[in-house]
């Protein structure tokens, strides 16, 4: 327990992106999901975290679907879940 507290002390020293560069989004949502779960351990944070993107308008990542499709199997490589890459990833 400890040594978990002490990684998201240091974890949270690295700041958060809060925008996203469009340029790859299968490398977009790969990095949105490694912030997720390594950042953002604790579930209200990275709730709260998810909610703040949807609110700016940073989520969903709207994508074609080879694209989303990409996104999404990133998502899972880093744990994160159907419900949560539904609210991550959006088809046009």
């Amino acid at each position: 327990m400890q040594l978990r507290g002490s990684l998201e002390g240091w974890a949270g020293a690295i700041p958060a992106p809060e925008q996203f560069d469009g340029v790859d989004a299968v490398a977009d949502a790969r990095e949105l999901g490694m912030f997720l779960r390594f950042m953002f351990r604790d579930p209200s944070r990275r709730s709260a975290y998810i909610k703040d993107l949807e609110r700016t308008g940073k989520l969903p990542f709207v994508l074609e679907p080879a694209d989303a499709r990409g996104a999404r199997d990133g998502l899972r490589e880093f744990g994160r879940p159907a419900s949560e890459i539904a609210r991550l990833i959006a088809e046009r």
